[in-house]
């Protein structure tokens, strides 16, 4: 994850620094928001539950209102320069991909080699059709999930330390599991970029008007139809083995979310019937474990996202 961090930043710097402070500046903010929205309505129901002071309840409120109000518009603000500044990027991106074409070898623009080298290369820079400079703002975004989940696990481990070790193991286990899935995905999405130009090359000869006098002149409709067919059916196994191996970690997902979750409560409820934490301790807790889970996920399933891309389709740039 990190070379591939390193690859984007390397071209984003060259072309516009203030993209990556913005893309940065928004992850920061935004891993603030969650931590504030957990720790906060512990002390607010702690407050009602005991002593009831309303100068007490009056910060909390404001100081959990407040962050969460400042904090998205801030968060908003950040992210719509990051867009802005991406444009910027994107253009000056494009422009530095024509010179390249139109200082390239002439004999090598139309082979089936290079071609397929420049439709691998696409598939990294635009994160496989989600957009430009979205594989940046997920590596960005893991750094900032880290932060949630640094704080997260402080937040825990004043309960219970093993808590958070047995969580870690789960989780380790989803990105075992998530990791061999987004390689094998990845893998396949690289085998497919053959056919996907195949296809698209077929269905622009019927799209296109130019070709319909020799398409009816030769009578060359079911020869195209024919091939035209057969390569829908080979990109369509593509998308069908994707499918069955994302259930796999889905189902995988699903069964380990459970053992964790419902530990997770039925722990903490006993600890709150026996008097051992509180209300507030209780709601603190729960909401640490969601976003535990969550962030812990996110975190690991990109990573393992972004370093198989970077393996696979970075050594051709």
């Amino acid at each position: 994850m990190f070379k591939s961090l390193k690859f984007l930043l390397h071209y984003c710097w060259k072309f516009k620094k203030s993209y990556v402070f913005y893309v940065f500046a928004y992850q920061v903010v935004y891993a603030l928001i969650p931590l504030v929205a957990v720790i906060f309505p512990k002390f607010i129901i702690d407050e009602l539950m005991g002593e009831q002071r309303g100068s007490y309840l009056f910060v909390f409120t404001i100081i959990l209102i407040g962050v969460n109000m400042f904090g998205n518009m801030l968060a908003a603000f950040f992210r719509g320069r990051s867009l802005i500044c991406k444009g910027e990027v994107f253009n000056k991106f494009q422009i530095m991909v024509a010179e390249k074409l139109a200082d390239c070898d002439f004999e090598r623009l139309e082979s089936s080699e290079f071609l397929d080298t420049k439709e691998r290369a696409k598939k990294f820079i635009f994160a496989n059709g989600q957009g430009f400079g979205v594989v940046l703002d997920s590596a960005v975004n893991i750094i900032g999930k880290i932060f949630v989940f640094a704080g997260l696990i402080a937040i825990i481990a004043t309960f219970r330390i093993w808590i958070v070790l047995i969580f870690i193991g789960l989780i380790l286990l989803n990105a075992v599991m998530e990791g061999r899935v987004r390689k094998r995905t990845v893998e396949w999405q690289m085998e497919q970029v053959p056919i996907e130009r195949r296809t698209a090359y077929l269905l622009g000869i019927i799209e296109d008007p130019s070709y319909g006098k020799e398409i009816r002149t030769f009578g060359l409709k079911n020869w195209i139809l024919q091939r035209t067919g057969k390569t829908l059916d080979e990109s369509n196994q593509f998308y069908t083995k994707q499918v069955l191996e994302n259930n796999k970690a889905v189902y995988f997902s699903t069964a380990t979310a459970l053992i964790r979750e419902g530990g997770s409560y039925a722990y903490l409820i006993y600890n709150v019937v026996k008097g051992a934490i509180s209300i507030g301790d209780f709601s603190m807790y729960v909401g640490a474990v969601a976003q535990f889970a969550a962030a812990m996920n996110d975190v690991l399933q990109k990573w393992c996202g972004e370093d198989y891309i970077y393996k696979i389709v970075v050594p051709i740039l």
